[in-house]
């Protein structure tokens, strides 16, 4: 809300002694200010003076609208002052102003719907720790959950530390290999379907052909190869051959 007269309006209209009865397909519709109290902002910056209140629940059927109990609600009226003491001094003027009679919190019974109620400065600063300690928890419980998600690629980057992989062979040389086919893919294009296959040797050496499908994920494969050039492709070092010839493969 943070506006004083509107402030004032939803004060009058919820006060019993000073609002119309409002009758509501024969029914009255009940308001009732339970209390105030000074709270903290969402961010914690301003205090702020808070209020409870009840309504009437209403429900709707073929005969038409009728009351089924009361619902009570917490509504923010206006900020008052980043100090706490001004604050207090701002929030008993206006209850003054309202007519209100001014009560501590506690000191009242719940059946007195004006009873102007506020939190010590010691009650505000313990819910704003716990606020604070709450927005940790949550803090702590995303990270996990990111370290979590993210979990396959720290897995990865070890791998490659344990086994890093490097150059084989000289430039147009053709030697046999015995590799492990980790995963292929396909691609078209204007001379037609054409794969990826990704390899690796026994001592973690990536190998990477251009052409036909060598086969499927994890079948062992010994074949004669032209080592056709060595590049580095995300900080892994990798070996390109061409010209395969299939001497055993093994699923």
């Amino acid at each position: 809300m943070n506006n004083i007269q509107a402030s004032k309006n939803f004060v009058s209209d919820h006060n019993p002694s000073t609002s119309k009865v409002e009758l509501v397909n024969g029914y009255i519709d009940k308001k009732g200010i339970l209390g105030y109290f000074i709270g903290l902002g969402g961010k914690d910056k301003i205090y702020g003076l808070y209020c409870n209140f009840k309504e009437t629940k209403w429900s709707v059927n073929e005969n038409g609208i009728f009351p089924t109990g009361e619902v009570v609600k917490v509504i923010h009226l206006f900020h008052l002052s980043t100090n706490y003491d001004v604050a207090v001094t701002k929030a008993k003027n206006f209850m003054r102003e309202q007519g209100i009679p001014l009560k501590k919190l506690g000191s009242v019974g719940q059946t007195n719907l004006n009873a102007y109620e506020y939190k010590t400065e010691l009650q505000l600063q313990a819910e704003k720790k716990w606020r604070l300690v709450n927005t940790e928890i949550w803090g702590i419980r995303n990270i996990k959950r990111s370290v979590k998600k993210s979990s396959y690629k720290i897995a990865d980057l070890r791998a490659k530390r344990l086994t890093p992989s490097s150059f084989v062979g000289e430039v147009g040389e053709r030697s046999d290999f015995d590799l492990t086919l980790k995963f292929n893919l396909d691609f078209d294009s204007t001379f037609g379907r054409t794969w990826m296959n990704n390899l690796v040797d026994a001592k973690g050496n990536v190998f990477v052909y251009w052409g036909k499908c060598l086969g499927n994920k994890g079948d062992n494969i010994k074949l004669k190869a032209t080592v056709k050039g060595h590049d580095v492709y995300k900080g892994v070092k990798q070996t390109n051959i061409n010209r395969p010839k299939i001497i055993e493969e093994t699923n």
